[in-house]
């Protein structure tokens, strides 16, 4: 059983939140990295942290286990 009602299947950075640590959320990704950006001529961090690393595709949850599901995929 899923404790949290929201799962964000590709959250990437976690652009979408204000909050990127929001407890409501499950933050799932494909990956997890880190990097530095160069963004209008200056540097930034850019890191993808989720809370499980897995493939949409193939997702472990029982269905109904979340009350909204975030699906923004990158795009290829």
């Amino acid at each position: 059983m899923v404790s949290k009602p929201i799962l964000d299947a590709c959250c990437g950075g976690k652009m979408f939140y204000f909050d990127k640590d929001d407890p409501r959320v499950l933050f799932m990704d494909c990956r997890r990295t880190e990097a530095q950006l160069k963004d209008r001529g200056k540097l930034r961090r850019f890191e993808v942290k989720p809370d499980v690393v897995g493939d949409f595709t193939r997702m472990e949850f029982a269905d109904g286990s979340f009350r909204m599901v975030v699906f923004d995929p990158p795009p290829i």
